[in-house]
């Protein structure tokens, strides 16, 4: 996940995408720009505005086993 400070420099995460890999990444965009959308982290804005990425890892699944 990729983290981005698009509200003007408070500092605070205000919006995110998934990374794709070779610098792209998917994110939901404002309706002006129109849906969902593929960019470049090379583009100056995401670059300007990036905060951080973080790894989202899935949980275990769990199994339980019934006692006699």
């Amino acid at each position: 996940m990729l983290f981005f400070g698009t509200n003007r420099g408070k500092g605070r995460v205000s919006h995110a995408g998934i990374y794709l890999g070779d610098d792209q990444f998917i994110h939901s965009s404002s309706r002006r720009s129109g849906g969902v959308r593929i960019d470049s982290l090379d583009d100056a804005y995401w670059k300007k505005t990036y905060i951080e990425a973080k790894r989202v890892l899935a949980k275990a699944p769990t199994t339980t086993v019934a006692r006699k």
